[in-house]
């Protein structure tokens, strides 16, 4: 039993250290939100609600121009 729980702490860790490292990617701009695996995303979560801030690279977002409507009918 002992060696079972062993293998399942280093599992844990090893996946742990990834999402970590997935973690740092994604606030350097080197990855994409939708590649972070679940417990990278719950890092990034708990790290927001704490009051993290991204940096301005990492957030792409075109500025939203408001639409005028033409009058028309559609």
């Amino acid at each position: 039993m002992g060696r079972l729980k062993r293998e399942m702490a280093q599992i844990h860790r090893r996946k742990l250290r990834k999402a970590r490292e997935q973690v740092r990617m994604f606030s350097a701009g080197k990855l994409k939100a939708s590649r972070l695996n679940r417990i990278a995303r719950k890092i990034l979560h708990k790290r927001l609600k704490a009051g993290f801030q991204l940096p301005a690279q990492t957030v792409k977002g075109s500025p939203q121009t408001p639409q005028q409507p033409s009058g028309g009918v559609a």
